[in-house]
């Protein structure tokens, strides 16, 4: 009987043991496993972290190389398209030439530039001089506007005085070539009008084009494509490369052509990144063994990692609300030091900067741009007969118009009061300048619906164009001004507004 009891105290003093170990020792090694798991999660968002900032380098770096293999490839393609300009030349100061005169004058002019397959002239759209003849044979006689495949691009050049961009097109004669017919006119005297007299023509080797660009530099690290079959920019066929580069790209840039753009996009070969230590054995090795060493301090302090890692998380939280704020607080101030706050639009300050942008880009590569001062006709009888805040609301909606007659480069700026400005950029001449204006014009002569309200309004427009008119953004603005003002006399003088 003794037996039995001193076996049911053995027992309890076990158990008693047992409770007293698991309350010691269960909460300070849960703490511990705690630490443990931490730190090897917190070791694997840093290295999450740093991934992501690799790529974000990468991506930067790759943006930057790829804009300028799209700047030295555009440059490329533009210095040999305007040799169709001259041959234009050529034309208007022989007039009667010979094969012979047209072909030492060609070969002249294509000097060492690569990647021309040939040169040619196209005398009311009939290809009869052409460079490379053994190669090119089959193009003489080639009349362009007989051709169904070529007939309604030819008259749509003809018409708007435009370039035609085919290709790249696989050659009869092999290799790939893109193909640019540049129409030309001459004045006809006794008829006073510009009469059609042929095409000026190049074909340009693609593919040895390419080569002699950074591009093979560019596919040693990326898989590379381009698209814009025709000059279509993003809505034409891919026609170098893979079209599965467009789907996810590192970076993607404009190739800007006369009337027309290809697009280059760039991916990486490799999805991962290397990121020097962090991701390395020896990070690896560091972070478990600290996290060990984390375990055991642990142990005996638990509650402090916890408190710690509070006030750390509430710091944290508290500066990235403040950054946040001060961002927020500094984007708007440098938004509103540089747009006009009615409207949205650049004002007279960010028009300054980036009208100099426009003609340092027009001085070095020697391109025409052209600015509109636009003045709102009636704007003063809107004010005093349904007040500022309705006149106003006609403003914004002006501007909205204003932006949708123009292309995402060109640049709309709001000067103050009624008056507005246009920098219409990439190679703008006169013409196209004087078309831009009539499309505006049109636009704004249909009527303003606000408020329960119907307004008629107009617009006065003068034009002004690098450098024919001014060699700086102070000229073109001041004689785009007094073309404006000499235009808004020519209207009646008493201008009646529909309401």
């Amino acid at each position: 009987m003794r037996d039995a009891n001193f076996e049911s105290e053995d027992k309890a003093a076990v158990a008693s043991l047992f409770s007293m170990c698991r309350r010691l020792y269960l909460l300070p090694l849960s703490g511990a496993i705690f630490v443990l798991l931490a730190i090897i999660l917190f070791s694997v968002a840093i290295e999450k972290f740093e991934y992501q900032v690799e790529i974000q380098k990468q991506r930067i770096a790759t943006e930057k190389r790829v804009n300028d293999v799209a700047t030295i490839l555009s440059s490329a393609m533009n210095v040999r398209l305007n040799l169709t300009s001259s041959l234009k030349a050529f034309v208007a100061t022989h007039r009667q030439f010979s094969t012979t005169d047209f072909n030492h004058f060609a070969s002249v002019l294509k000097g060492d530039l690569l990647g021309i397959s040939s040169l040619q002239l196209a005398p009311n759209g009939i290809v009869k001089y052409v460079t490379d003849l053994s190669r090119n044979r089959q193009a003489v006689g080639h009349n362009l506007l007989v051709d169904p495949k070529r007939k309604v691009a030819a008259e749509q050049s003809i018409m708007e005085h435009s370039y035609i961009i085919a290709g790249p097109l696989d050659l009869i004669q092999g290799g790939r070539a893109v193909i640019a017919r540049r129409p030309i006119y001459f004045s006809n005297a006794e008829q006073k009008e510009e009469k059609f007299w042929g095409f000026a023509i190049i074909l340009i080797d693609i593919d040895t084009l390419l080569k002699s660009t950074l591009m093979s530099s560019l596919q040693e690290d990326f898989n590379v494509a381009i698209r814009g079959t025709d000059g279509l920019g993003a809505a034409g066929d891919v026609f170098y490369g893979k079209a599965s580069v467009f789907e996810s790209p590192l970076a993607v840039a404009n190739i800007s052509l006369p009337n027309a753009s290809w697009q280059l996009s760039v991916q990486a070969k490799s999805q991962r990144i290397q990121s020097g230590f962090i991701g390395s054995s020896l990070y690896w090795f560091t972070n478990i063994l600290l996290a060990i060493i984390g375990a055991v301090i642990i142990y005996s302090m638990l509650d402090r990692p916890r408190k710690l890692k509070s006030i750390i998380e509430s710091a944290t939280a508290k500066l990235r609300f403040e950054i946040t704020q001060r961002q927020e607080a500094e984007s708007k101030i440098r938004f509103l030091a540089l747009h006009d706050e009615l409207t949205s639009l650049p004002n007279r300050r960010l028009f300054d900067e980036l009208g100099k942008q426009a003609l340092s880009v027009a001085k070095r590569e020697n391109m025409p741009f052209a600015v509109l001062f636009i003045d709102v006709d009636g704007f003063k009888t809107i004010n005093d007969t349904l007040g500022h805040a309705f006149g106003d609301g006609i403003l914004k909606m002006f501007g909205q118009r204003l932006k949708q007659q123009v292309r995402e480069p060109d640049i709309v700026a709001r000067f103050g009061g009624d008056e507005f400005v246009i920098l219409l950029s990439d190679n703008c001449h006169l013409i196209g300048a004087e078309k831009v204006t009539k499309k505006i014009i049109s636009a704004i002569a249909k009527p303003f619906r606000l408020s329960g309200e119907t307004v008629s309004i107009g617009a006065s427009v003068g034009i002004a164009v690098y450098p024919d008119h001014g060699i700086s953004i102070e000229q073109l603005l001041k004689i785009a001004d007094l073309a404006m003002y000499s235009e808004k006399m020519k209207k009646k003088t008493d201008e009646q507004v529909m309401i």
